[in-house]
């Protein structure tokens, strides 16, 4: 399905968290499946889960904050 550029921003999320594997503090830069943004909202605010079951995870790294070129990258902030 092709997505247009104005559309496409609606489906990018940034999370802060923590890593399941290593308890690190991390971040993620997701874009998400329009057929699941509904269920992605829903939950995640409730703590762990698997984010590549909602859409595809651009970006990520440790850390308690997103890089401010990574944000630039993908659309966040000026």
């Amino acid at each position: 399905m092709a997505m247009d550029i104005a559309n496409q921003k609606k489906y990018l999320y940034k999370v802060l968290g923590k890593d399941s594997v290593s308890g690190r503090d991390a971040w993620w830069v997701l874009r998400i499946k329009p057929e699941k943004l509904v269920i992605f909202s829903a939950i995640i605010d409730k703590g762990h889960l698997d984010m590549t079951k909602y859409g595809t995870v651009l970006e990520s790294g440790f850390g308690t904050s997103i890089p401010p070129e990574v944000l630039k990258k993908h659309g966040f902030g000026s």
